[in-house]
C-alpha cells in the first residue's frame, strides 16, 4: 500500500520549482530571488530589523546586510536607522527601485501564470489563504515563543 506524499515534502518541492522558476525570471533584471522579495516587502514600508529580515528569509544577518548594501549600491532602496535602539532599519524605494519592481512584477505574473496554470482561480485563492493561514500561524508561535 502506497502512502501519500507528506505536506511538508509537497511543500519543499513546490518551493524548489517556484524559486527556481523566480530565478530564472528575475536572471535579466540582475536581481537574486532574495533581492526582489526585499524589495516587494520595502513596497510595504514598516521598519524592521535586520535580524528579523534575516529570519523572516532564513538567511544569516551578515547575507542580510550584503543583500541590503547591494541593494542600496544599486540605488533601488535607501536604508535610514529607526527606533530608540537604533537596530530598527526603514527601508524605503527610490524611484529606480519602483520602477525595477513594476518590471519584475509584470515578468513574476507571468512566471505565476505559467507555472499554476494547474490551477483553477479558486484554487489559487483557497491556497494562497491557507498559506497565509499556515504562515500567520507560524509567525505568532515564534513571537509568542
Amino acid at each position: 500500500m502506497t502512502s501519500a506524499p507528506r505536506t511538508s515534502y509537497l511543500i519543499r518541492r513546490a518551493q524548489i520549482l517556484v524559486m527556481r522558476n523566480l530565478t530564472e525570471c528575475l536572471r535579466d533584471y540582475n536581481l537574486t530571488s532574495t533581492q526582489y522579495l526585499l524589495l516587494n516587502l520595502s513596497r510595504r514600508g514598516g521598519e524592521l530589523s535586520s535580524a528579523t529580515l534575516a529570519r523572516r528569509f532564513t538567511i544569516s544577518p551578515q547575507s542580510m546586510n550584503e543583500t541590503i548594501a547591494t541593494l542600496e549600491q544599486k540605488q533601488l532602496i535607501v536604508r535610514t536607522v529607526a527606533g530608540e535602539k537604533r537596530r530598527t532599519l526603514h527601508i524605503s524605494l527610490t524611484p529606480e527601485g519602483t520602477q525595477l519592481l513594476k518590471a519584475c512584477d509584470r515578468e513574476v505574473d507571468r512566471m505565476e501564470k505559467r507555472l499554476f496554470s494547474a490551477l483553477s482561480a479558486a484554487e489559487i485563492n483557497s491556497l494562497r489563504n491557507a498559506l497565509m493561514k499556515f504562515t500567520g500561524s507560524q509567525s505568532e508561535m515564534r513571537e509568542a515563543g
